[in-house]
């Protein structure tokens, strides 16, 4: 089945402490602009809450200010960040790792997915 072809492996490591105190947060590891929607995500049975809104993604919020989301690629290839959308309204940008059937069903890739109207919840698949 593999003769002749060729099989690549990407193993892609991230340091969480790169996104403290960025630029979309302040001393207090709080959004430095106005957020105006809360975000709660459930993640391996345990719920965290977190402050967002349509700037950027919500991996990106959620990171900043330490919940433990997994991720890799951040580019919405590998699908390693898909979650449920248990409520609230989002919109995803870029999606190869989900089809079309799943978004309609409320999974979302939170790299590359935002909210703009209301507040979220989200869980984690795994």
């Amino acid at each position: 089945m593999w003769a002749g072809k060729k099989k690549h492996i990407a193993i892609f490591e991230q340091n969480l402490s790169n996104y403290q105190n960025s630029s979309l947060t302040d001393d207090n590891n709080t959004l430095s602009n106005d957020a105006i929607h809360k975000a709660t995500a459930v993640i391996d049975q345990k719920t965290y809450h977190f402050d967002l809104d349509s700037k950027k993604s919500i991996l990106d919020y959620a990171l900043a200010q330490n919940v433990p989301i997994p991720f890799s690629c951040k580019n919405g290839i590998c699908g390693k960040c898909k979650m449920l959308c248990v409520s609230g309204h989002t919109f995803t940008s870029n999606s190869k790792a989900i089809s079309a059937e799943e978004q309609k069903n409320g999974y979302l890739l939170s790299c590359q997915t935002f909210t703009d109207i209301q507040d979220i919840k989200i869980k984690s698949i795994s």
